[in-house]
């Protein structure tokens, strides 16, 4: 019972998942950190086909990946991780928007008052590292083998994608943009 309420929740995730992680690596073309080749916009349909289908095969890859593990929860642990540090980062990002980009902060309409926006803000941090920690405390405790393990794939992935940021940043300032602005 277990097992169908978690996959029937899944299934009914995957759109709205799979439209916002093409749409992220859409404007990460776009913006020259991901390669332009996803920022392309099919010409009869108006929708960024290299970027969707670029999250297809990877969500395709990931549900392989815990069939041929045998483990269908590394799947659900790796999204319930991803949700935590992706909502652990937007925390962070509350507490420095005014100081990143304080122009566009002035436009902020909703939740104005800046002693609410930190407080919740740092609620949320404190809450989510928790959350956080103890899933990998209690991942890194689990008799699975280390590549069958949740912490080491985010942590993983988080890697590679920082490496591909840092290089696309690289080759930004060399072009002489100021990716800062």
């Amino acid at each position: 019972l277990i097992l169908l309420t978690v996959t029937i929740s899944i299934l009914d995730s995957i759109p709205s998942v799979m439209l916002a992680n093409s749409r992220m690596i859409y404007a990460f073309a776009a913006d020259r950190v991901f390669p332009r080749v996803f920022a392309r916009v099919h010409p009869r349909f108006r929708t960024p086909h290299h970027a969707t289908t670029l999250t297809a095969v990877a969500g395709s890859l990931s549900v392989l990946g815990c069939a041929f593990a045998g483990d269908f929860f590394l799947g659900v642990d790796l999204l319930v991780v991803s949700m935590l540090v992706n909502f652990f980062l937007m925390a962070l990002a509350v507490l420095a928007f005014p100081l990143v980009n304080p122009d566009l902060y002035g436009h902020v309409r909703f939740l104005r008052s800046r002693r609410a926006q930190v407080l919740i803000a740092s609620s949320s941090l404190v809450l989510l590292g928790g959350l956080l920690l103890v899933q990998v405390v209690m991942d890194l405790r689990s008799a699975s083998p280390w590549y069958l393990k949740s912490t080491t794939s985010w942590t993983t992935t988080m890697v590679v994608g920082a490496l591909i940021f840092a290089r696309s940043w690289r080759a930004l300032r060399r072009e002489g943009v100021d990716p800062a602005r």
